[in-house]
């Protein structure tokens, strides 16, 4: 799998995605070659070919981007995972500062981020794999999103619900606290046309959060733990093959 080329100065965080409606038999026998045991036999037991497809290209994608953060090749990193289920490169690949990563596949979508020192959550949905949106979140939800959504045009709803939920799951996942953490302890706000707003009162370190809009009905939600570099954040975004690219995105404040 080749990825596009680094630019000249280092990002603080690299995100991957890839549609996979383009995904061949030679993409997936490349694939094939750089999972590990335990992830072909998880593949193997998915029912659909296109969920088999869509665990490949995920999997195959991490394990590039990782290699290209420097280090292992992509055949050789190995991973654990916490009480959770949450998954990190070994401590003996990890590197210093640790590399660190998430990863996050729909139908015909897939993601990752990746980076160093910090905890990572990533999450990408399309607004047609929803159902029953307006009940989970009267359910889930914290008030102000639900309040919000209620005054959503019914054309706006699903964008709305999906960047909300996207935007949950990524810190979920970022945290590595699994459902353990209530979905309505915390919430995201909307302010203008590109800035969000996190409100979690027991949060005990800042997270810094990216919403893209990726066409297709799709959106991309990423967290990021610590303080902001003194530079700013300098992030990458890649698409690796064909496909529509991100169209506009928003950044926490």
């Amino acid at each position: 799998m080749q990825l596009p080329g680094p630019d000249a100065r280092p990002h603080d965080v690299d995100v991957y995605f890839r549609w996979t409606e383009t995904v061949d038999d030679d993409d997936l026998a490349a694939a094939d070659h750089l999972l590990d045991p335990r992830e072909r036999s998880r593949r193997d037991r998915l029912v659909n070919p296109r969920d088999r497809r869509d665990y490949a290209a995920a999997h195959a994608l991490l394990r590039t981007a990782l290699s290209a953060s420097g280090g292992s090749p992509p055949a050789d990193w190995q991973f654990v995972a916490n009480e959770y289920g949450k998954p990190a490169v070994t401590a003996a690949q990890a590197g210093v500062p640790p590399v660190a990563f998430n990863l996050s596949h729909t139908h015909g979508l897939v993601a990752c981020v990746v980076g160093r020192g910090r905890m990572f959550g990533i999450d990408v949905e399309r607004y047609t794999r929803v159902e029953r949106a307006p009940m989970i979140a009267e359910r889930f939800f914290a008030g102000p999103e639900i309040d919000a959504l209620r005054e959503c045009p019914d054309d706006g709803y699903p964008a709305h619900f999906v960047g909300l939920w996207t935007l949950k799951e990524a810190y979920i996942k970022g945290v590595g606290l699994g459902l353990s953490l209530p979905l309505h302890s915390f919430a995201f706000e909307f302010v203008g046309d590109a800035g969000l707003r996190f409100h979690h009162p027991e949060a005990t370190a800042p997270w810094h959060f990216w919403l893209a809009d990726l066409g297709r009905d799709a959106r991309l939600a990423v967290a990021a733990s610590g303080q902001p570099p003194a530079a700013g954040w300098h992030i990458g975004v890649h698409q690796v093959g064909e496909g529509p690219g991100m169209r506009h995105s928003r950044s926490s404040t």
